[in-house]
């Protein structure tokens, strides 16, 4: 039997029996037990790094010769982003039960991971919470919490007893004090899906990212972490589905429309309302596209989008490492050639 075919006979043995609870609940183990092996060889060499020139970030991403694998944007910029601004070695703690047993002290900074990544030797700057939905509590109080994404997060922490100070802000927020983007061709739109949509080839998507004046901003596959901030600037409005595409287009004063185009983020608007908040904003909502919907109707709905407020200097002053510019970066403030981005 060749490859392809034992993986297409365990897709269809996974969806058989994903149909009944029992299978369900078998599924989700053996994905827990995947998920351990694979982070057995990241843990060996947190263990045996030198904390002294090495950053460990706890998250998802599992990288490869010291890059990300390009999955998601909004995961990937913690690699990325505090590889280039610390001059540091970053590795990617993983937060496995094992992880969990031999902690060391880790970073939990960008992205909605506050109550699965940290550890009790977990120092937190900038995560936040994905939804309320659930009944989520976090599994082990972390060592210290210097800042969270939102109000909204910090009231979920309060409400367990965990002590959590009012310094707020995505630390994708401060991306222009650190890089400068490259100005590229402008186009009308920028359009940013959420990163399971672009995995279904969403036909909302397809349909407006093919009307002219639209560049499609991907949160997957791109070739370098900066192209995606260089397109949205790039751009005189952006209608995104993925949070990241928002917070950028925020710090950099871009007007943003914050959109669904499918149910797979449905019930995740704590982690939106979380972020506006942060900057000003707390009546956003979502506007859920139909097949119906006009890409003008799009355009002039965010283009009326007001600009936030956010005093980045508590959050920077939280920073528990320091930060410079990026190499390749004009060494001041980044703005794109807009005006309004909440960074002061």
């Amino acid at each position: 039997m060749s490859l392809s075919a034992v993986k297409t006979f365990l897709k269809k043995a996974k969806r058989r029996a994903e149909r009944v609870p029992a299978g369900r609940a078998l599924v989700q183990f053996l994905k827990a037990v995947r998920y351990e092996a694979r982070s057995v060889p990241a843990l060996v060499r947190c263990l045996c790094a030198n904390s002294k020139d090495t950053l460990f970030l706890s998250g998802w991403i599992f990288a490869k010769n010291g890059r990300a694998k390009s999955n998601n944007w909004g995961d990937d910029i913690n690699l990325e982003f505090f590889s280039e601004s610390t001059g540091k070695r970053i590795l990617i703690y993983p937060h496995s039960l094992l992880g969990r047993l031999f902690a060391r002290k880790n970073f939990v900074c960008i992205g909605s991971i506050i109550d699965s990544a940290t550890n009790r030797n977990s120092v937190v700057w900038g995560s936040g919470m994905l939804n309320d939905k659930q009944n989520r509590r976090m599994r082990c109080v972390p060592a210290e919490i210097l800042a969270v994404r939102g109000p909204k997060t910090r009231e979920w922490l309060l409400a367990q007893g965990i002590d959590c100070p009012p310094v707020f802000g995505d630390p994708a927020l401060l991306l222009p004090r650190f890089y400068t983007p490259k100005k590229l061709p402008r186009s009308r739109v920028g359009l940013i899906a959420h990163h399971l949509d672009l995995q279904d080839g969403n036909a909302l998507v397809r349909r407006l990212a093919a009307e002219p004046g639209v560049r499609l901003i991907r949160v997957q596959g791109y070739e370098n972490w900066r192209d995606f901030i260089d397109e949205i600037c790039a751009s005189d409005v952006v209608i995104s589905a993925s949070l990241h595409g928002l917070i950028v287009a925020e710090a950099y004063g871009v007007p943003a429309l914050w959109v669904e185009f499918s149910e797979h983020v449905a019930g995740w608007d704590f982690k939106f309302h979380d972020f506006y908040e942060s900057v000003g904003k707390p009546d956003m909502h979502s506007v859920k596209v139909s097949a119906e919907t006009p890409l003008a109707e799009l355009v002039a709905l965010a283009a009326r989008q007001r600009a936030g407020t956010f005093d980045a200097a508590p959050l920077l002053a939280a920073c528990p490492f320091e930060l410079h510019t990026v190499p390749s970066a004009v060494p001041a403030a980044g703005k794109c050639d807009k005006t309004g981005g909440v960074i002061r």
